[in-house]
């Protein structure tokens, strides 16, 4: 699904020609996940009539949820990450341990787009100061980068876990199926084998 060159361009393709019957499809399915902090919309609203391409929908949502913003954009950070998932420090890792660096690696980057929508953005801001303060304090594994981790899950899991980074979650869920797909475009034509 990925361009010779590694980029997201057939996933923008394939995205261009979605249907009203894709639409309705990913509009039940976003309806019966219930996602938190979705709010309404004058135009396009999840609990209204789906419209004809999927893709106006998700650029309308663009700025304040950056699920919707992959399919506006062909996915550039699921490819990225994907991309990131295949790279010798990470294929390394146990799945487990790659997808818990993936997940500090994304919150250091950008505010999760549920935390901002249910917290407000400076409580996203928060978490990714905590997150490049776990990048930042040693390698991967090391006593202080556990140390600062357990600190950043433990403010994660605090309030009701209503700091729960599901967009992240989206967002290494999609890397993890590209990585692991046959067809992905990185040249390899196996799927992805991290240890477990």
């Amino acid at each position: 699904m990925l361009g010779e060159d590694g980029s997201g361009d057939p996933l923008h393709r394939l995205l261009a020609e979605t249907t009203a019957s894709d639409s309705a499809c990913i509009y039940r399915a976003i309806a019966v996940s219930k996602p938190g902090g979705m709010g309404v919309s004058d135009t396009m609203d999840v609990q209204g009539p789906p419209p004809d391409s999927i893709v106006p929908a998700m650029c309308l949502a663009a700025p304040y949820d950056d699920v919707a913003r992959q399919y506006c954009h062909g996915y550039p950070e699921v490819v990225r990450y994907a991309k990131r998932l295949l790279s010798p420090e990470f294929l390394a890792l146990s799945l487990t341990d790659a997808i818990r660096y993936l997940q500090i690696v994304i919150l250091s980057e950008r505010v999760d787009s549920l935390i901002a929508r249910k917290c407000g953005r400076a409580v996203g801001m928060e978490v990714q100061s905590m997150a490049t303060s776990v990048l930042q304090s040693s390698h991967y594994g090391g006593d202080t980068f556990e140390m600062r981790w357990r600190e950043l899950d433990s403010f994660l899991r605090c309030d009701g876990h209503r700091r729960t980074p599901g967009t992240t979650a989206d967002l290494i869920a999609a890397a993890l199926y590209l990585a692991s797909s046959e067809r992905m475009g990185f040249g390899a034509t196996r799927p992805l084998v991290l240890s477990v």
